[in-house]
């Protein structure tokens, strides 16, 4: 399985898209870049301009036309604050907010596992907007989530990411 990854605001967000790609290779799937083909994308989301939630949603749109077929997960801050508005997308299949990013590679797989079952059970229905929305409220956001420690060099930088907030506050 190949698995793409795109990021979009703060340094946390870096980090946690690094720590989910590590969940995934750890699990036997293949990390490419952004742009290829791929079986799942990871679109992990910023909200705190217009113009983030813009780019998140053009993203979706690209990726999902580069591989009609995919997996499109979104996660991060805009699918925190408006996963009602991505749910209503007809590209995308799972919104993880914040509160779950560690789980993400596991609510993946499960997704394609019963994906896979609906497309035996009844391959000529059309997908119309049914994402899997799993997103906490805010007011249950008071933990801080450690995904572990991540290596230098994992995307092609220098220093290794250390995570010491849960992103910011909008």
């Amino acid at each position: 399985m190949k698995v793409a990854f795109h990021t979009l605001g703060c340094k946390v967000n870096h980090y946690e898209t690094e720590a989910i790609k590590e969940a995934f290779v750890s699990r036997g799937a293949e990390a490419v870049g952004e742009e290829e083909f791929a079986d799942v994308y990871i679109i992990n989301t910023c909200t705190v301009t217009n113009i983030a939630d813009r780019k998140s949603r053009q993203f979706i749109r690209r990726a999902k036309k580069v591989n009609p077929d995919a997996l499109i997960a979104v996660t991060g801050c805009y699918a925190q604050v408006a996963a009602d508005e991505i749910a209503e997308m007809p590209e995308v299949d799972l919104i993880v907010g914040n509160g779950r990013k560690s789980e993400i590679c596991g609510l993946v797989m499960q997704k394609l596992q019963e994906t896979t079952a609906e497309k035996k059970r009844d391959h000529d229905e059309e997908k119309a907007g049914k994402a899997d929305v799993l997103v906490l409220p805010r007011e249950d956001l008071t933990f801080y989530e450690d995904m572990g420690r991540i290596e230098a060099g994992s995307d092609g930088m220098t220093r290794a990411y250390i995570k010491i907030q849960e992103g910011c506050d909008r």
